[in-house]
């Protein structure tokens, strides 16, 4: 074999060899990145597994906070309807207070006394629009009444004052006569008093005199 061809196949061989290294290097890289893979495979799968776990919880408590939601949901409506009934019974009883005081606020317009409550089924032929039409007519009725009252209270009134004026022009003219008569009285009086005295002095004088004599 020439020389040459020594050297190519020495040359070869180690080029064969470097290959063989540099693939096992790579070889053991790849089992190195294999094993990293599983690992990272294996840590994946797990948080993939916690994921799930706290997936289903999660869903749990969702499904738990909309049920109860649901029921504070129906508890609130089943409140809300029983204010709104609790309402409706307030307003109807209001309601029939207000008809049965209307009525007999109607009974007294027409007679002035308190009547016997009508059943239930009188109040409900009326309306509450027809009843306070009713009592509105009947309300302008005694007004009419009692402004003609007023009319003749006012006129008798008048004639009063007329005859108390007159009563007081009486009295002031008897006054003024009486005084008059009181005047004269103790003008007479004082009168018969000076010419009583006056008597008396001149008999006292006359039996003075004849006593003398």
């Amino acid at each position: 074999m020439a020389l040459g061809q020594v050297q190519d196949l020495l040359g070869a061989s180690e080029r064969l060899h470097k290959d063989n290294q540099r693939l096992r290097g790579l070889v053991e890289e790849t089992q190195l990145v294999s094993v990293r893979l599983e690992e990272e495979v294996t840590r994946l799968r797990q948080e993939s597994s916690d994921w799930s776990t706290q997936s289903r919880g999660l869903q749990a408590e969702l499904q738990k906070e909309r049920e109860e939601r649901e029921g504070e949901k129906e508890r609130e409506r089943e409140e809300k309807m029983a204010e709104v009934k609790k309402i409706t019974d307030n307003y109807q009883k209001e309601s029939n207070a207000r008809l049965s005081f209307l009525y007999c606020v109607y009974q007294r317009l027409l007679a002035g006394c308190v009547l016997l409550r009508e059943p239930q089924s009188m109040l409900g032929d009326f309306t509450w629009t027809e009843l306070c039409d009713v009592i509105n007519e009947q309300v302008d009725q005694l007004t009419s009444d009692l402004r003609g009252a007023n009319d003749k209270i006012a006129h008798l009134q008048s004639v009063c004052e007329k005859k108390s004026v007159c009563v007081r022009e009486l009295q002031r003219s008897q006054e003024c006569v009486l005084s008059r008569l009181e005047e004269s009285a103790r003008r007479r009086e004082e009168a018969w008093s000076s010419q009583h005295s006056h008597t008396v002095a001149q008999l006292q004088a006359s039996r003075s005199q004849c006593d003398s004599l």
